[in-house]
């Protein structure tokens, strides 16, 4: 089966590159989940934004299931809020208090987004981030639609991973040239999109 964009014709190409036949299944299967798990640690693209209303009302909100990284983080009133390391928040409840509403502050930790000040009543908060590619195997998704020739990067290099295969390196070196590629077009549409700001507090 050619590599036509489709799941199917994914796995089929890498079986036929690999040249193994006994990674059918599982194997074949694990591979494309290694090689998505290094795309989503790698890829920024404008295809993977999206957005999400969270409803604060104190410190912690829940992070959407798919989240990776924050691009802007605003109110509704439109205040944009300023990203800041998780230390840098401890540190100004240690020397401030709680500080008085509205929130000014945001990091994330883990699934949650730690707003500082805290929200005392519900609050939205719009986030703008990227969103982890919907696994291929069960949805598709516009990268594997639209680029499945570094899709089959991605895979060979799951496939080389896990069978141990010295060439991994040397394939995870070509993933990383197609991403760097695929990320310079995004840029060539516009401004450079980065997690704001750019000087983190």
């Amino acid at each position: 089966m050619a590599l036509d964009g489709t799941y199917a014709g994914l796995t089929a190409s890498i079986l036929a590159w690999m040249n193994r036949t006994d990674l059918a299944g599982d194997p074949v299967n694990d591979a494309v989940t290694i090689g998505e798990a290094r795309l989503n640690r790698l890829l920024r693209h404008r295809l993977m934004l999206t957005s999400a209303t969270l409803v604060a009302s104190s410190a912690l909100t829940a992070l959407p299931a798919d989240f990776l990284q924050a691009l802007v983080v605003t109110l509704d009133t439109g205040q944009q809020l300023d990203a800041a390391t998780p230390q840098a928040i401890a540190d100004a409840v240690f020397e401030n208090g709680p500080g008085t509403p509205p929130p000014r502050l945001y990091t994330v930790l883990g699934a949650q987004l730690q707003l500082y000040p805290a929200a005392t009543a519900a609050t939205n908060v719009e986030l703008v981030y990227y969103a982890r590619l919907a696994p291929a195997a069960t949805a598709g998704n516009w990268l594997l639609s639209g680029y499945p020739d570094l899709y089959l990067s991605a895979g060979l290099y799951g496939a080389l991973t896990y069978t141990q295969d010295d060439r991994a390196q040397a394939f995870d070196a070509l993933l990383q040239r197609q991403i760097a590629e695929l990320n310079i077009a995004h840029e060539g549409l516009g401004a450079r999109l980065q997690p704001h700001p750019s000087n983190v507090v």
